[in-house]
């Protein structure tokens, strides 16, 4: 622990970054005929000083490189489709033009109209860069990205400005990201469209007075409509006072090693020749059925009238 963080928090932080590389790669079975997302929210609420911001940029690493890496990985297929697409959009105008002219010949008006129907059908689509990482976006924002790139990770180490923002203005959208389904977005002024399977994970760390801010102001709703159940929490014990730097070694190869294990799993979600990936589904061992059962029954039991929950 050379940064002498809490331990939770780093925790969390590995969490986030583990949820973000491997959210795209498939969903668990949680119990027959109930598939899950892998992801998870985390929130962490820790003082100024707690060395918040070190561990978030430090966790980032793997997502920044993935996306600079997947710009370049991708240009052959952008060019090969950009080269399709023009060969479709010439083939589309020619056609066009022979109906504006005119058809005499019934059997040739039909063959044209079956030809321009096909091509319509197979319009070109453009493979899209992966954008992933969100630090301060509205929901609209982060709904659109997931629409070009199905996987997301909103982070940051100071959530104060974001919980009190337009960012969080919301939850419910946050609720069904959080649930994976397919996300309808409506739109008066604008084409209305259809996430298929979006997959968002949370990674939020927040000052004690900040987040004591949004519950005076969301907290009630946040409760109601389960947003803050989705979250993983942790208030670690502050360290300041005890970091002298004794356990201090000044390498990281854990810490490279586990960065470059989430740059591997995220390069293996790119598409190949235009074709996504399909996600995995895994099913769970009769050992962690039973340890979720037992987890789920906890909590069950300290919801009923006079316990914690």
């Amino acid at each position: 622990n050379n940064n002498e963080a809490a331990l939770p928090t780093i925790g969390c932080s590995i969490i986030g970054a583990l949820s973000a590389a491997i959210q795209d790669k498939g969903d668990v079975e949680v119990r027959p005929g109930t598939v899950k997302p892998y992801s998870i929210n985390t929130l962490v609420i820790a003082g100024s000083g707690a060395r918040k911001t070190t561990v978030d940029a430090m966790m980032m690493k793997a997502a920044s490189c993935f996306e600079e890496n997947a710009f370049l990985t991708l240009k052959p297929q952008h060019a090969k489709q950009k080269a399709q697409r023009l060969v479709w959009t010439a083939d589309v105008e020619r056609l066009e033009k022979q109906l504006c002219k005119g058809v005499a010949d019934k059997d040739q008006l039909k063959l044209i109209q079956h030809k321009l129907g096909e091509l319509y059908l197979n319009e070109p689509t453009q493979v899209p860069t992966p954008n992933i990482l969100y630090r301060d976006a509205t929901p609209e924002a982060i709904a659109k990205g997931l629409d070009a790139w199905p996987s997301a990770w909103l982070t940051t180490s100071e959530a104060g400005p974001l919980l009190s923002g337009r960012t969080m203005s919301n939850l419910g959208l946050f609720n069904s990201l959080w649930d994976g389904d397919a996300l309808t977005v409506d739109r008066a002024s604008s084409e209305s469209y259809v996430v298929e399977r979006p997959r968002l994970t949370i990674s939020l760390m927040v000052q004690e007075k900040a987040f004591a801010r949004f519950l005076a102001n969301q907290g009630s709703l946040a409760r109601d409509i389960g947003f803050l159940a989705r979250f993983l929490v942790c208030f670690p014990t502050p360290l300041e006072g005890t970091r002298f730097g004794l356990n201090a070694t000044g390498s990281w190869p854990h810490h490279e090693a586990f960065q470059a294990r989430l740059l591997e799993i995220l390069m293996s979600t790119l598409p190949v020749d235009g074709v996504m990936p399909t996600r995995e589904v895994l099913t769970l061992s009769d050992e962690a059925r039973a340890a979720l059962k037992d987890f789920t029954d906890q909590v069950e039991r300290q919801l009923a009238p006079g316990q914690a929950l």
